[in-house]
């Protein structure tokens, strides 16, 4: 039997208010739980790699760094790779599975949404996956939305809302996001 984490990594519609969603709340209290815990620890590096550790069960890289405060649902859901770089205050809303690929760098205030909800069916979430590449910068206070690829070496313009996947090498900006030159 599938189990509702499954389902939503699988981006199949799951319904809020079922039991079976009820792990999922649980777990949502829970990451929200640790990142309380992260956001107002000492800025101690050895306090929050042992917190970090746990929220991500030991899978954060060693070499990537998570700026406090943080917001995190669904860590299990969070696959950061090597020398990824995120700065203070941003968000990640796992549920559909982000990926974050080697060496990218997360500025300020950024946000990564893999959650959606149906027009007229609000009580069913429907995640779309978002993969980051390797080497994209992602400037302060960009908003990624579900579904989301962006190639490797991309650049993400501050303040930029994406929409639709980013080819690698290029720079895009704006609400929503549009090319403004390949690099």
């Amino acid at each position: 039997m599938t189990d509702v984490f499954e389902k939503l990594l699988k981006n199949r519609k799951v319904n809020i208010r079922s039991e079976e969603f009820a792990p999922a709340i649980e777990n949502i209290y829970w990451s929200n739980a640790m990142c309380h815990r992260i956001n107002f620890s000492e800025p101690d590096f050895k306090i929050l790699k042992t917190l970090f550790d746990e929220l991500f069960n030991g899978k954060l890289p060693a070499s990537s760094i998570l700026i406090p405060p943080i917001h995190i649902y669904f860590p299990r859901h969070l696959f950061i790779g090597e020398n990824v770089f995120v700065n203070h205050n941003s968000t990640f809303i796992a549920a559909g599975g982000i990926e974050i690929g080697e060496g990218t760098f997360i500025g300020p205030n950024a946000s990564v949404i893999t959650d959606n909800h149906e027009f007229g069916s609000l009580n069913y979430l429907h995640p779309k996956k978002v993969k980051i590449g390797n080497r994209v910068w992602i400037g302060a206070n960009a908003l990624i939305l579900p579904g989301v690829t962006i190639g490797d070496d991309a650049v993400i313009g501050g303040g930029a809302v994406v929409t639709s996947d980013v080819a690698s090498k290029t720079l895009v900006g704006g609400n929503p996001a549009k090319l403004i030159k390949k690099l």
